[in-house]
C-alpha cells in the first residue's frame, strides 16, 4: 500500500500502511470513574507507538458528552470515513464503550473495519485477530451489555422502592409537598396549605375545564386555582 505524508494537517498521496487513528468518548458519568479523555488518549497513544503506527494530530477524533448509545456522533463518522476511504490502518480505542454502548452497534463497526481491511485496537481488551478473536470480542460484549442492564434495574427497582417509603433522590420539591429532613437521606410529606390548591385544580381538569383557565394568571378573568 502507498504511504501519504502529512502535509499541514492534510494526507498527500504518498504513504497509508502505518497510519492509525484514535478514536475516544466520555460521558458525564464516565467521568467520574477514571475514564477522562486524557487517559483514554495517553494509552491509546503509547499502544500505537508500540505496534509501530503513527497518530496524525487529525486523527485523533473526541466525542465529549456523547451518549454511547447513538451512532450519531461527529466524530465517530469522522472515524467511519477514514476507514471506509482506506486512509487509515488502524482505529484504536480505549476500551469497546468507546464505540458504543449497544454491542449490536460495536459488531456492526468492527465489521465495517474488517471489510475496509482495518485493524480494530483495543487497549483494555487486546483482541486476537481472527475467529477466535471475534467470538471472545462478543462475549465480552455481551456480558458487559447484561451487567449493565442489570444495574440499571436495580437501581429502578431502588429508586422505586424508596418513593414508595416516601423518600425522594433530590432535586426540587413538588408543590404540594414539603421535604423532610433525615439522617439518611429526607422524604417528602403533603403539606396540607398547599393541597388544597392541587386538588382544587385536579377537580378542575376531571371537569374538563381548559387548562389555560384553571392556570392562574393564564387569561385575564381565568378561574385561579388559589
Amino acid at each position: 500500500m502507498s504511504r501519504r505524508d502529512v502535509v499541514n494537517g492534510t494526507l498527500s498521496l504518498s504513504t497509508t500502511a502505518q497510519y492509525a487513528a484514535i478514536y475516544a468518548r466520555v460521558s458525564t458519568e464516565d467521568q467520574g470513574k477514571g475514564f477522562s479523555i486524557p487517559t483514554q488518549f495517553e494509552a491509546c497513544q503509547k499502544l500505537a507507538e508500540r505496534e509501530g503506527y503513527t497518530v496524525p494530530e487529525t486523527f485523533v477524533l473526541v466525542d465529549e458528552g456523547i451518549s454511547g448509545t447513538t451512532m450519531d456522533r461527529p466524530q465517530l463518522r469522522k472515524l467511519r470515513d477514514l476507514v471506509n476511504t482506506s486512509t487509515i490502518a488502524v482505529a484504536i480505542v480505549y476500551d469497546p464503550n468507546g464505540l458504543s454502548r449497544n454491542l449490536g452497534h460495536q459488531l456492526l463497526l468492527a465489521e465495517e473495519f474488517e471489510r475496509a481491511s482495518v485493524k480494530l485496537l483495543i487497549v483494555s481488551h487486546p483482541m486476537e485477530q481472527g475467529p477466535e478473536g471475534w467470538l471472545f470480542f462478543q462475549m465480552r460484549g455481551a456480558l458487559a451489555e447484561y451487567e449493565r442492564a442489570k444495574i440499571l434495574e436495580r437501581m429502578k427497582r431502588g429508586l422505586v422502592g424508596r418513593a414508595k417509603a416516601g423518600h425522594v433522590s433530590g432535586g426540587s420539591v413538588a408543590f404540594g409537598y414539603r421535604y423532610i429532613k433525615e439522617e439518611h437521606g429526607g422524604r417528602w410529606e403533603i403539606d396540607e396549605d398547599e393541597a388544597v390548591v392541587v386538588r382544587r385544580i385536579f377537580r378542575l381538569c376531571q371537569e374538563r375545564m381548559p387548562t389555560r383557565a384553571v392556570c392562574p394568571g393564564a387569561t385575564k378573568g381565568s378561574v385561579c386555582a388559589t
